[in-house]
């Protein structure tokens, strides 16, 4: 099964779904949703250097990867 939405990712079929984005200073207020059980997604808590955006680091759920 895993084999199989990995290669749906890769071939662009299915995508994650992302529930809420959070910036660092509200990772405490993610962590807080996650926890609730209510997310239908990914929260993803955006990190920022300087005027760089780095990636998106997705808080980890219970929703598989």
């Amino acid at each position: 099964m895993a084999g199989l939405r990995r290669a749906a990712r890769s071939a662009g079929t299915i995508a994650p779904v992302i529930d809420r984005t959070y910036p660092l200073a509200e990772a405490a207020e993610a962590v807080r949703h996650l926890e609730s059980g209510h997310p239908r997604g990914k929260l993803v808590v955006i990190v920022r250097d300087g005027n760089a955006v780095a990636a998106p680091a997705p808080v980890m759920n219970d929703l598989g990867p």
